[in-house]
């Protein structure tokens, strides 16, 4: 990432909507939704979903995917 500050303003941005990036991050925290690539890809909207997938697996928090 080139701007490591306008990634951690990206994760924290409408943090009080419900869907949002600071949203996702609440819930795989307490384990709603599952750590896994089947649970980003049914997330909406689908290209946050895929930005904050591809941050995880970045940090290798998340495997990398098997499947494109």
């Amino acid at each position: 990432m080139d701007s490591p500050l306008s990634g951690l303003g990206w994760l924290d941005r409408n943090k009080e909507r419900p869907d949002s990036t600071a949203d996702w991050q609440r819930r795989l925290a307490t384990g709603d939704i599952e750590l896994t690539h089947k649970a980003f890809y049914s997330l909406e909207p689908s290209r946050a979903a895929a930005h904050l997938r591809e941050l995880l697996m970045s940090c290798s928090v998340l495997p990398p995917s098997t499947c494109r």
